[in-house]
């Protein structure tokens, strides 16, 4: 099944080259679990388990059963995103 046409892509892409990119976004983002000390996070199907933050490639979503604790890992990335550039 084709879902669309094929589109060329206009920029010359090594594939030896894309991993690079992906390790150093790891890297610059390696300590953004510090934005969620503290923080009690969302309840999970364990009582003994709660989660405060989920990463996938460059998206983040932050999770907390409680607004206020869901407003402190907001001013805290928006601390660390200005410190980051």
């Amino acid at each position: 099944m084709v879902l669309s046409a094929f589109v060329p892509c206009p920029h010359e892409v090594s594939n030896r080259a894309a991993p690079c990119p992906l390790l150093l976004f790891s890297l610059y983002i390696n300590d953004i679990d510090l934005i969620a000390e503290g923080v009690e996070g969302a309840i999970t199907g364990s009582s003994r388990v709660r989660v405060t933050h989920m990463l996938n490639a460059d998206d983040l979503c932050l999770t907390a059963n409680r607004p206020d604790q869901l407003q402190t890992m907001l001013n805290r990335l928006d601390k660390y995103a200005r410190r980051k550039g």
